[in-house]
């Protein structure tokens, strides 16, 4: 007995060592990087990767019997993308955070202050429970001064409750979808796929040569250096103000072929923005998604703009919304809403394609949770503890919501948040969630399904109720939406599979880690606005292109619920349900022909890649670029040649434009915080 539980303990990642490492080293990210250095640049490839050539120097010094094993490693990837990290600013070459991490101190900064804002400056009625109200903590909170602990703890115990129910009720759904998208279809997760395979190298899996073999792994070290040159050259640019002709924002080039060939075929074709990162992880999709993705951005961007054009029915020049909102063909509103909005065709029809297409595997859950199955060999729990904890998690954030002020069909948000946390894991899961869409779902966009209840009830209006919906869907969508729930189980779950790690220490990490992390970062979120003050503080995240609230640019919330209009009356959208109810067709249409005929390779995940409707406005050259250098590939290579060269040279970049964008920026960091 006891020679068989020291083998489990051997083989398991959840190990005591790692449990201890794990904690220890996220909290010190977490405090270092989120709340000393404000905002920051970090993400998991860059401690993991350092970690992982220290601690193969270390050990091979001292005992290699001390190094972790890849299960052990799988476990800290899971923990530390799963609450205590550091939610990177926006747009900064992070190759991991965007749309995978769960660190809740950056996320509770930008919370708080939209509700506090919401009630202080447009004068709304913000539930107690969001915020303190007190003048003399709002004046310490304003402008620095001792925190009044007694006057948050409800606040504190409000946002733990409310945010553990919600993201463990979506941990429990993604074990629902684990095997047939890890399993069966074996989904790449692009962004992830530098990390799992520097692991494997690192220790040897599958009989691979050592990652620090030069010789054996000189793609990837290719690709490593390439990374390193090119972060190397954005950070150069932007701190000492070096002029790069391409380079037309931070850390993004352009070509502008609009002056040349504007005028003979007018479209949104002709802008080709790139960055070296995102047109890597861009060559890790799978070849149907960026093949669809470009065959819809010529013909959406390019087709039907030109025709909108040239018939007269918008005028050319203007590229926000005509030819795309207006037109013969609105194609924005055909896929995508108005964009770029979660209520979109596209947004609702996919999840509940891919409810349907594992409709089997929900059955058997179901069945097995009622039978009272013990847990199959594969799976973390058995079904019903899963599906219990499930339910038990959404009665207690239905409560939370309750108590908080919110209408009885609060529920109704949860419906939709799930909708769009199902489609947002298999966005990154196909796609690797480049460029996700933190500002890009604005909250005037997507409340239009979170106020159906309230409009059906007559109960539309400038009231806790309307107000609670409003801003608890605003957040969800649009301040929250780096922090995706689902996706970061569903990580964990591609680990195990590369690693062979069971996927009980995985859930288990990611459970503990989770309660953990929010515990650990309200509170710092909190001491951190006093002891900065929010008012330098939301200076300093404007610096790092982060999170400060303003309302200059805020959609019209307080006139919309004081005006007691419907969404489309009131933001004036034409025809919108037309071409809503023909999009949702086309996209079900597509998915059907997608599994009945083999020759059939539209994926419709790539329309939305395509369309823009999840990128910074568009893929455009980074889709080009990628999608030139995978079928150049593949034609001269083939398809082991692809494996062989390419991947490792994209894995390799992603690693290492990651490692250096964040160690050439500490200096000068440091340098203003100080």
């Amino acid at each position: 007995m006891s020679g068989d539980l020291s083998e489990r303990f051997g083989k398991a990642g959840l190990t005591p060592r790692i449990l201890i490492f794990s904690f220890l080293w996220c909290i010190f990210n977490t405090v270092v990087f989120g709340a000393l250095l404000v905002g920051t640049n970090t993400n998991l490839m860059i401690p993991s990767f350092l970690l992982l050539i220290v601690e193969a120097i270390l050990t091979r010094a001292i005992n290699p019997a001390y190094q972790f094993t890849p299960q052990e490693w799988a476990v800290f990837f899971s923990i530390a993308m799963s609450g205590l990290m550091t939610t990177p600013t926006w747009e900064t070459g992070d190759m991991w955070h965007q749309a995978t991490n769960i660190a809740f101190l950056r996320a509770f900064v930008r919370v708080y202050a939209t509700n506090f804002e919401t009630w202080h400056t447009l004068e709304a009625p913000v539930p107690d429970l969001w915020i303190v109200k007190d003048p003399s903590a709002i004046n310490a909170y304003l402008y620095g001064g001792p925190v009044a602990w007694d006057l948050y703890l409800p606040i504190i115990l409000f946002y733990i409750v409310n945010w553990i129910s919600l993201y463990l009720a979506f941990h429990f759904l993604a074990i629902v979808f684990r095997k047939p998208w890890i399993d069966v279809e074996r989904l790449p997760f692009p962004w992830q796929r530098p990390l799992y395979e520097a692991l494997k190298s690192a220790k040897g899996l599958e009989d691979r040569p050592s990652l620090f073999n030069l010789n054996r792994n000189r793609w990837f070290w290719l690709g490593f250096l390439l990374g390193a040159v090119s972060a190397s050259v954005d950070v150069i640019a932007i701190w000492f103000g070096v002029y790069i002709p391409t380079m037309y924002e931070f850390q993004k080039y352009e070509i502008n072929l609009a002056p040349y060939l504007g005028e003979i075929f007018p479209s949104n074709l002709w802008q080709l923005g790139w960055e070296s990162w995102a047109v890597a992880v861009t060559i890790l999709m799978p070849i149907d998604v960026l093949n669809t993705a470009i065959i819809f951005w010529v013909l959406l961007e390019g087709i039907c703009v030109w025709i909108n054009f040239v018939t007269g029915s918008t005028p050319a020049g203007d590229y926000w919304t005509n030819g795309v909102e207006t037109g013969i063909i609105r194609h924005r509103l055909l896929f995508v809403g108005r964009p770029p909005g979660a209520f979109g065709p596209i947004f609702i029809a996919l999840p509940l394609i891919l409810i349907w297409r594992s409709r089997k595997a929900i059955i058997h859950s179901i069945k097995a949770a009622v039978s009272g199955a013990p847990r199959e060999e594969d799976e973390p729990h058995s079904w019903r503890t899963v599906w219990i904890g499930f339910i038990l998690c959404f009665i207690v954030w239905y409560i939370s919501m309750l108590a908080s002020g919110a209408p009885w069909y609060i529920f109704w948000t949860f419906i939709m948040l799930t909708l769009f946390f199902i489609f947002s894991a298999r966005w990154c899961a196909e796609t690797g969630g480049v460029l996700f869409p933190t500002h890009n779902l604005d909250q005037h966009y997507n409340i239009f399904y979170d106020t159906l209840p309230l409009q059906a009830a007559g109960n539309l209006g400038l009231n806790t109720a309307s107000t609670a919906t409003t801003l608890y869907a605003g957040n969800w969508y649009h301040w929250w939406v780096p922090l995706i729930p689902m996706e970061p189980t569903l990580v964990g779950f591609k680990f195990a599979q590369e690693t062979k790690t069971d996927n009980k220490d995985i859930s288990l990490a990611i459970i503990f880690s989770t309660i953990i992390g929010i515990a650990i970062a309200i509170p710092l979120g909190i001491w951190m606005f006093h002891n900065w003050s929010a008012s330098i503080l939301y200076e300093r995240m404007l610096e790092l292109g982060g999170v400060a609230t303003t309302y200059e640019g805020w959609p019209p919330l307080v006139p919309f619920l004081m005006s007691g209009q419907s969404w489309l009356d009131f933001y004036t959208i034409p025809d919108l349900p037309i071409w809503w109810i023909t999009g949702f067709i086309i996209i079900v249409l597509m998915e059907i022909l997608r599994t009945r005929f083999t020759w059939f390779f539209l994926n419709p995940i790539g329309i939305v890649v395509g369309s823009g409707a999840m990128c910074e406005w568009f893929y455009d050259g980074n889709l080009v670029l990628a999608w030139i250098i995978k079928q150049l590939s593949f034609r001269i290579l083939g398809g082991k040649g692809y494996e062989r060269i390419i991947v490792p040279i994209a894995c390799g970049l992603m690693i290492g434009y990651a490692f250096f964008f964040m160690i050439l920026q500490i200096p000068a960091v440091f340098a203003v915080v100080i």
